[in-house]
């Protein structure tokens, strides 16, 4: 999470979504400063009560079509991106963020052949969610990860910040498989519910298909999964860990 006390905005870094590039952008010409860890989730800032007046901020965030995130997170996981699942240096024991949860993904997705079965594997009985079910209710104004250098230009605009260079990109994923190759009803049964959730965003027009049961086991999914998440995020304060994750 990045923020900035002199433009007054707040970036919530949103994993597999552009926010490396956004990040390191405020932080070298834009005033913006590192707080909690790099994912760090919007509850944090009202539960430590550090910033006291966050109302008065923008609070912005790359949002991506779930789809696309879900096949980047393949890829990084397939391609073990950076090594975070085998150099010990990122191991959560050893101070980094890989816990050991991730680490036995890892290696369970080694032996998968797809990006259709990777979903199968990952989300058919934990529905597809993300972290932006937890910020939406605090996201002011949002970048379109399609469009992340033309949108960022114009959240500085809207700040009122004059923009001193074009957005540099980095951390592109590499890409193995096709989305191509994925069955529509696939597709619809592992995200509609999240598009359902965050139809803010994505102008989803098909979430009113949704079966009852599925939209009620995906919201009780949701708040434990968000109960969980926030807790991680306070463990992370607590023991200082991320802010030095790029």
């Amino acid at each position: 999470m990045i923020i900035s006390k002199k433009y007054k905005y707040i970036f919530i870094s949103h994993q597999c979504s552009g926010g490396t590039a956004i990040s390191n952008e405020l932080i070298a010409k834009y005033k913006g400063e590192k707080i909690y860890h790099k994912h760090c989730n919007f509850p944090s800032i009202i539960l430590n009560q550090e910033i006291k007046n966050w109302n008065t901020y923008t609070v912005f965030a790359v949002i991506r079509n779930p789809l696309d995130k879900a096949y980047s997170q393949y890829n990084k996981i397939k391609l073990n991106a950076n090594n975070q699942f085998t150099d010990k240096s990122f191991f959560y024991e050893n101070g980094g963020v890989v816990t050991n949860k991730m680490r036995k993904l890892y290696s369970a997705v080694q032996n998968i052949n797809s990006f259709e079965e990777y979903l199968g594997y990952r989300y058919n009985f934990m529905p597809y969610d993300d972290n932006v079910s937890i910020n939406s209710k605090y996201i002011t104004s949002f970048i379109r990860f399609e469009y992340l250098a033309k949108d960022f230009l114009k959240i500085l605009k809207m700040l009122n910040i004059e923009n001193v260079r074009e957005l540099p990109l980095v951390n592109k994923t590499e890409k193995i498989d096709s989305l191509e190759n994925v069955n529509t009803d696939n597709i619809n049964k592992h995200f509609l519910p999240y598009l359902n959730k965050n139809k803010r965003f994505f102008n989803n027009n098909t979430a009113k298909a949704i079966p009852k049961l599925s939209k009620l086991y995906f919201n009780i999914y949701s708040y434990f999964r968000e109960k969980k998440v926030i807790s991680m995020d306070q463990k992370y304060i607590r023991e200082k860990r991320g802010l030095s994750h790029k």
